[in-house]
């Protein structure tokens, strides 16, 4: 009885990824930082050609002195905007504790997990996230992917709003094992006949054939150079090339180019299966985006640009006819 009230007592103190938000900070600052710079450069080579105050001037030290300003200026930028949106949480029986909001359970009307929120920066666009909408008509927005162990987040909020106490949910690990028997029906695309495919192929192919030349010209150093650039572009551009099987018992998804990795999820365990095409300015403009939430909360996201729009909806219509909730 004793251990129940303090599973019932104790709070969930939500950590925030500080050291990943730090590094996209630094990331953001750099990215910028280097745009800026360019077009300082620019404007004032271009200055002291023509204007009479800018040619005693050095254009470098110009540029590194504004560079300066603008990285600073950017780093206290981001900081403070991804400090707003990252506040830190406490959710215990009584209340959940969002920066300084503190929200009754009896003023929430209700709890959107899985759900796509506003998210402005630069550009607005749409992220996964929670919503808190309250019984005054407000809301709060919490970003899960800002903190550590978003699937935890989500099982403490569900609970606790509907007046249970937490429980993790334990999902049993698949391994490559147990769909030696299975039969799948694989939904994938034709690398050749797709733009991300030859996006990937035509480059790869030129790489191997600079790199061929090189090394029979005893260019080493230009031969090195194309290997490491053609590595770069096949780990980097093979992210988008994911593909679905379908079996009795499971689903499975793979890389036409990382054999290595697969995810095997017991269909029994998911929760929900979201399909979404994704356009937003990106390495990769229209992104077929397939996320997996199983029955813990747990989230695994595959980009599967190689399927065209047959595919696409051939694979709704499987998922839906396995039994598997979808949402898309």
């Amino acid at each position: 009885m004793k251990e129940l009230q303090e599973d019932i007592d104790k709070p969930l103190d939500v950590k925030i990824k500080y050291l990943a938000i730090s590094l996209g900070i630094l990331a953001l600052g750099i990215l910028s930082t280097a745009l800026g710079s360019l077009i300082c450069f620019v404007l004032f080579s271009y200055l002291s050609e023509e204007d009479d105050v800018f040619k005693s001037s050095s254009v470098y030290p110009l540029t590194l002195s504004t560079s300066l300003v603008l990285f600073i200026a950017s780093l206290l930028y981001h900081f403070l905007f991804f400090k707003k949106k990252s506040p830190e949480i406490s959710i215990s029986a009584e209340s959940i504790i969002i920066g300084k909001d503190v929200l009754k359970y009896r003023d929430i009307k209700k709890i959107y997990v899985d759900y796509k929120v506003p998210f402005r920066y630069i550009f607005n666009q749409y992220v996964d996230g929670i919503t808190i909408l309250l019984r005054d008509g407000s809301e709060k927005i919490i970003y899960p992917s800002h903190y550590h162990k978003p699937w935890e987040l989500k099982t403490h909020l569900i609970a606790r709003k509907k007046g249970k106490i937490p429980r993790p949910i334990h999902i049993d690990r698949t391994t490559k094992a147990m769909i030696e028997t299975e039969v799948f029906t694989y939904f994938k695309g034709i690398p050749m006949l797709n733009f991300f495919g030859l996006f990937f192929w035509i480059p790869i192919s030129t790489f191997t054939l600079i790199f061929c030349f090189s090394l029979m010209d005893g260019n080493f150093q230009q031969a090195s150079f194309f290997f490491l650039l053609k590595a770069i572009w096949y780990f980097l551009f093979s992210i988008p090339l994911h593909y679905v099987g379908i079996s009795e018992n499971f689903l499975i998804i793979k890389n036409h180019n990382y054999p290595w990795r697969f995810h095997i999820y017991r269909k029994n365990d998911i929760k929900l299966v979201i399909l979404e095409i994704v356009r937003i300015p990106t390495l990769y403009p229209e992104n077929k985006l397939i996320r997996v939430i199983t029955k813990d909360n747990r989230e695994g996201r595959f980009i599967a640009s190689l399927l065209n729009e047959e595919k696409w909806h051939e694979l709704k219509k499987s998922l839906s006819q396995n039994g598997i909730a979808i949402s898309g």
